[in-house]
Formats: C-alpha cells, structure tokens, sequence
C-alpha cells in the first residue's frame, strides 16, 4: 500500500508540474504575442512623410525599426525576450520575438529543460477615408 501511494503522489506531482509548466508557456506567449502587436503598430504609424503629400502610404524603413524597437524597450520589463526581429517591407512591417521559458517543476524531475515560445505579429498602415 505504501509503495503505491508513494507511486500516486510522483504521478500526482509529475501532473502538476506539467500544469504548472503549460501554464507559465501560455502566459509567455501572451505577454510576447501582446508586446509583437504593439511594437508592430507602433512601427506601422513609421510613414514616409513624402509620399503622403503625394496620395501613397509608403513606410521609411529606418523610422519603422526605431518606432519598434523603442516600444520593445518601453515593455522590456513585461516578458523575457531573447530574440527580436523586425522586418519592413513597403507596405507592412512584421514583428517576430522568441522567448524562452525553464521548466520549474517539471525541470526537478526531468534535470532541467526549457521551453522555447515564438511570437510574430503583422500591422500596415492604412489611410482613413
């Protein structure tokens, strides 16, 4: 009786590490889906000042990144980024971040280990009507 109630309460801790775990994943990526969404709006207002007196919405490349990476930093404190890239294109800029997450509990009986959490988001300006 002793062996198998010791054998219930590791299945018992094994499930509550994989809980506990999948849990702090889905939050990283929800603190580093958010984050990618507003550095890539902040980076779609980065638009050529010149080709709106001409009637087009172009984005200048340089002022995307900087808008972007300024809203990153402004966050930093929020998730655990530990790659970033933002990509601009004529039209859109997109915002990919990677984050890593350590096994807490799981890591105890496992030896370690790590989960990695991937996040882009796309925004392009838009001119009202």
């Amino acid at each position: 009786m002793t062996l198998f109630l010791l054998g219930i309460c590791i299945a018992i801790l094994f499930l509550a590490g994989i809980v506990v775990d999948f849990w702090r994943v889905i939050a990283e990526r929800r603190t580093l889906a958010s984050m990618a969404d507003a550095a890539a709006s902040a980076g779609a207002n980065g638009v050529d000042q010149s080709s709106l007196r001409t009637g087009g919405v172009v984005l200048a490349p340089d002022l995307v990144r900087r808008l972007a990476l300024d809203e990153l930093a402004a966050q930093a404190q929020v998730g655990e980024i530990t790659q970033s890239d933002v990509t601009v294109g004529a039209q859109q800029v997109r915002v990919r971040l990677q984050g890593h997450v350590r096994f807490s509990l799981l890591g105890v009986l496992l030896g370690g280990g790590q989960f990695v959490v991937t996040v882009s988001a796309t925004a392009e300006p838009r001119r009202s009507p």
